[in-house]
């Protein structure tokens, strides 16, 4: 599997995401990309910032019979099948399980697997308890199917083995639920489109969805934290976009049948000095017309977790 290669901060070339690797979403030999992101750890600590599906699986036989007998002893009522029907142990029947205090050994036992786009990518290894707590609350039911995790770590000098996925040492897992996401677009729009209608529809096929598309990725290039973080973390790229897809910003560029968002790339900031600090650019085009429009952010991706350094601005690099 293709894996984005760590940018340095004396390339001022722009990135486009367009043009980045991109997860397959058929199968894809995971022992070569094992290798290549372990080449990398052997170099130098890789952060990871990704956002994913988190789900359980059950390698150890014993373990697999321990929670099969608990599930089935009577204890939880909260099976929908028969016994009689095969049982999977999957996010629905291992959630109510692995909250009670006495079976949290079994919770340490579990792999945990984070998939993006259908595709297996780590093995999440949790660092500490509370780690281990936001795993296993990561299991309960969702009230949208799409909502996503972020994990948070650094990639395990360990070998693994023949087609298994990476393992990342979790330092911390956040849940990303959509609606919160466009409850904070919508107060973002107050701020640049104060008297525009937020059609929450078009809001989120014309703008939510193309822009967190480009978080497929693996999340472990410091040009790809930072376009992951904005993406999940700071509304008013959406707000902005949603404004140019109602027709741009007065005395600014303006079509009147709106501007689509063409493109996403990233770029080293000139001035970042021993910091890793990225530009992440949006490009918009004119619907009716050949005008273009960018706009862009700054984000510090130095540290395990980045952070916002420069909110959105119009750009003319």
């Amino acid at each position: 599997m293709p894996i984005l290669q760590k940018t340095t901060s004396q390339t001022n070339t722009p990135i486009s995401h367009s043009n980045t690797p991109q997860l397959a979403t058929t199968s894809s030999p995971i022992n070569e990309y094992a290798q290549s992101v372990t080449q990398r750890v052997s170099c130098e600590p890789v952060y990871c910032y990704v956002a994913g599906l988190i789900s359980p699986k059950v390698e150890n036989d014993s373990i697999d019979h321990a929670l099969r007998q608990l599930i089935q002893g009577g204890k939880n009522t909260y099976l929908n099948k028969s016994l009689d029907e095969p049982l999977e142990l999957n996010a629905d029947n291992l959630y109510p399980l692995l909250c009670l205090s006495e079976n949290r050994h079994l919770a340490r036992e579990i792999d945990w697997l984070l998939t993006i786009d259908g595709v297996v990518i780590y093995q999440l290894k949790p660092e500490s308890e509370a780690c281990l707590n936001e795993l296993i609350a990561s299991l309960a039911p969702k009230s949208d199917a799409l909502d996503l995790h972020i994990a948070v770590g650094k990639l395990s000098e360990e070998l693994v083995g023949f087609q298994k996925p990476a393992k990342l040492l979790c330092q911390h897992i956040m849940h990303k639920p959509r609606n919160f996401l466009i409850a904070g677009i919508t107060e973002a729009l107050k701020k640049y489109a104060p008297t525009d209608k937020c059609d929450q529809t078009l809001l989120t096929e014309k703008v939510l969805e193309p822009i967190l598309s480009h978080t497929y990725n693996l999340g472990i290039g410091d040009a790809e934290r930072a376009l992951n973080y904005v993406c999940w973390n700071y509304p008013d790229i959406y707000a902005v976009a949603f404004k140019m897809l109602k027709g741009g910003f007065d005395n600014d560029s303006q079509d009147p049948q709106g501007f689509t968002l063409e493109d996403i790339f990233y770029e080293p900031y000139r001035l970042q000095g021993q910091q890793q600090i990225y530009q992440v650019v949006f490009e918009f085009k004119g619907n009716s017309s050949d005008l273009r429009s960018r706009w862009f952010c700054r984000v510090d991706a130095s540290t395990e977790y980045p952070t916002l350094q420069q909110g959105m601005l119009r750009y003319y690099g």
